[in-house]
């Protein structure tokens, strides 16, 4: 079984924690982003209703920007179909939020104030970029430092959001 841009449950265990596309890691970074500007100020409630609703609304402008500039190439094809294959090809703009949402959820049912338990989650979302890099490094068949690197480099995106939190709470 497959979904649009990627295997969903086929394939080694590898291939099923990769990205199915680049809507997959965009999602996480912007939910990242969101979660160190709420948590300013934000509750529980607040953090997790602001990731979860920017989510569906930049899941929404993908899904718009697909099937518009798909219509721009192909305007004959099945608009519909076309629609459909954007929800399933960029679902992961949203799911995405969810693992970094879930280290937030754990440090505040472990006691910690809202802006604690937002650095859990991008502590989550930080150490899952490093994860998606080297495993894609892998699959590029990266070696080594290269693969560090590239695992690293995709990193540095999550210690950006971190470094926005630290600067927006200081």
């Amino acid at each position: 079984m497959t979904r649009a841009g990627g295997p969903l449950t086929t394939g080694t265990w590898r291939e099923r924690l990769l990205p199915a596309n680049p809507a997959d890691l965009y999602g996480l970074i912007v939910a990242s982003a969101v979660m160190a500007v709420a948590s300013e100020t934000g509750s529980f409630v607040e953090i997790v209703a602001s990731v979860l609703f920017t989510g569906v609304v930049f899941w929404l402008a993908e899904v718009y920007s697909r099937v518009l500039f798909a219509h721009v190439q192909a305007p004959v094809a099945k608009t519909w179909a076309r629609i459909r294959a954007a929800f399933a090809g960029s679902s992961g703009l949203v799911v995405a939020a969810v693992v970094p949402l879930l280290g937030l959820l754990v440090a505040g049912l472990l006691g910690a104030e809202p802006s604690v338990a937002a650095n859990a989650g991008l502590l989550v979302a930080t150490a899952l970029l490093f994860w998606l890099g080297w495993v894609a490094a892998g699959h590029a068949e990266r070696h080594g430092m290269r693969r560090f690197g590239s695992a690293a480099v995709t990193a540095a995106l999550g210690l950006v959001m971190i470094a926005l939190k630290s600067l927006l709470h200081h």
